[in-house]
């Protein structure tokens, strides 16, 4: 198996471990090191999976990276930034985005 794959077994594992154990909330300050691990995890998985471009995810591929937004959605502390980021030349856009777990959000 390649190591992708391997990859994306692990993190549908974890996403099914913690979706069965929904009552559970993430909570920096109050967590053991494992659940702060797997946080962690995802927010690689996360990182790791934004980065193939759209045109070329499947459904599949899609509802893994939902389903890994929802499980940091529910589990971090956030802590929302704002940033400029340059567009063209002349045009900067804010993002506002968390900087625990990397997931972007609109004007808060």
């Amino acid at each position: 198996m390649s190591e992708c794959v391997n990859y994306t077994i692990k993190v549908i594992v974890l996403l099914y471990k913690y979706r069965v154990n929904s009552i559970f909330l993430f909570n920096m300050e109050t967590s053991n090191n494992d659940n702060i691990i797997a946080f962690e995890h995802m927010v690689n998985a996360k990182l790791n999976l934004d980065g193939l471009t759209v045109d070329k995810q499947d459904d599949e591929y899609i509802n893994i990276v939902k389903l890994i937004k929802s499980y940091l959605s529910k589990r971090c502390n956030h802590n929302i930034v704002s940033d400029l980021i340059d567009i063209s030349e002349t045009y900067s856009k804010t993002i506002y985005y968390c900087d625990n777990c990397s997931l972007t959000f609109e004007n808060p």
